[in-house]
């Protein structure tokens, strides 16, 4: 029994032993196998591979940010569009106005409650300015009609007697400009002269202000200065004394307030001036533009 037992021991201890070297040469294969597979070199250029496309990737990102960076820099500060402009920068908001800056009165004209409203018109051309177109109107015609008679030496004296200025005042330039005001009313300026004297055709004001042979002459010898004492140099001189007397005037007489706009007008002419303005877009086309 005890051989026996022994035996069976030598055998297991024989087996045990077996066992082991078997799993330390397993072990000392796989280790080898794994050594054999293992290179660090192909790791490494593994890695710098990888780096590489890491850093190319990021030079891209960073090339496509440079690049939408120029493009935002080239974009222009406005745009338009159908009539709208488009910006980049925003709006300045405007504060709160001035108290100082508040113009609480209306436009009025001034001392226009005390008069009647006839008179309006003195307001502004005073009768200093009207003295003075009546003494330019009659020293031209004098001058004309002196003219004609030495022409006319040789003819009876009822012609010679027609040929003579009858003196304008002050009364009657007044009706004159009256009856210019009144044909602007009625938009008459492409009428004829003998249909507005004409009682059948339009109103009686015309021939029972003046004859219609006095409103020509009127219009024929108006003048606002003396030529022979014009000054060459202005281009204004013609009506330079007329022009800064009415001026004088509006502050006056007239109180401005917000509620006004200051705009140019184009004032039909195609007379002799050399100041007149060509405006193929207004309707009068050639023009004083004021």
């Amino acid at each position: 029994m005890d051989t026996i037992h022994k035996s069976n021991l030598k055998r297991i201890r024989e087996i045990l032993l077996t066992d082991n070297n078997e799993i330390d040469d397993i072990g000392d294969g796989q280790d080898s196998d794994l050594d054999s597979e293992y290179d660090p070199i192909v790791t490494e250029s593994d890695d710098t591979s990888t780096n590489k496309h890491i850093s190319e990737e990021s030079d891209s990102s960073n090339s496509d940010i440079d690049q939408s960076d120029i493009a935002t820099d080239s974009q222009p500060e406005t745009l338009q569009k159908v009539g709208v402009t488009w910006s980049i920068h925003s709006i300045p908001v405007q504060g709160r106005i001035s108290a100082a800056n508040i113009m609480k009165k209306r436009n009025q004209i001034l001392l226009l409650k005390s008069r009647p409203f006839y008179m309006l018109l003195s307001f502004f051309f005073t009768n200093e300015i009207l003295d003075d177109i009546v003494l330019h109107i009659n020293h031209y015609a004098e001058r004309h009609f002196d003219q004609m008679q030495r022409s006319h030496q040789g003819s009876n004296t009822m012609k010679l007697n027609s040929l003579q200025w009858k003196p304008l005042d002050r009364i009657e330039l007044e009706s004159f400009i009256g009856l210019l005001i009144q044909s602007g009313v009625n938009k008459d300026n492409h009428e004829l002269l003998s249909e507005l004297w004409d009682i059948s055709q339009s109103s009686p004001i015309c021939q029972a202000t003046m004859s219609l042979e006095r409103y020509r002459y009127l219009l024929q010898f108006i003048r606002f200065d003396d030529r022979q004492h014009r000054d060459k140099s202005d281009r204004l001189s013609p009506v330079r004394f007329i022009f800064e007397s009415f001026v004088k005037q509006l502050p006056r007489h007239f109180l401005p307030s917000e509620n006004l706009i200051v705009d140019e007008q184009l004032v039909s002419f195609r007379g002799r001036c050399c100041f007149v303005q060509y405006m193929s877009k207004k309707s009068a086309k050639y023009g004083l533009k004021f």
